[in-house]
């Protein structure tokens, strides 16, 4: 009876292993970089409610069948159409997911700066001082106050 449970327990150790080795090979590679629609605001109507109607427009060259758009707007009411001015072409899926996605650009200033690095640590080294911190929020700009006249 021993002998039974032994051999169960290996069987079962050997199977959670092979499975744990293919889970990690299978998903260990990032995933495949699929092209990127970039768009551009071709037509907008604005309606006094404040909602409005918006067009854009861009081209993607798809690979196996696949692309993925770098804006989609928020869908109002829930409206949201996605489509092709091409009468041959057919979208038979769209996926909607959340990515969180880094995008490098230049800061122009100080302010963009701090604004692109919120949540990360920062050492700020000035007159022989030294200064380390996380960047928890970086103020908006506002007008200067103005003092009272008597």
């Amino acid at each position: 009876m021993r002998k039974i449970h032994l051999i169960k327990t290996f069987l079962l150790i050997s199977i959670i292993t092979i499975q744990l080795f293919f889970l990690a090979f299978f998903c260990s590679g990032q995933e495949p970089e699929l092209p990127i629609l970039k768009t551009k605001p071709k037509t907008i109507a604005i309606f006094k409610s404040g909602l409005g109607f918006f067009i854009r427009k861009g081209e993607i060259t798809l690979k196996s069948g696949w692309g993925v758009t770098e804006y989609v707007p928020r869908a109002t009411l829930g409206s949201l159409w996605i489509g092709s001015p091409d009468k041959d072409t057919i979208l038979k899926e769209a996926i909607a997911f959340k990515q969180e996605a880094r995008k490098e650009s230049e800061a122009i200033s100080i302010e963009e700066l701090l604004k692109a690095n919120i949540g990360k640590k920062a050492i700020i080294t000035y007159d022989k001082k030294t200064i380390q911190g996380k960047i928890k929020s970086v103020p908006d700009d506002r007008l200067p106050e103005k003092e009272e006249q008597m």
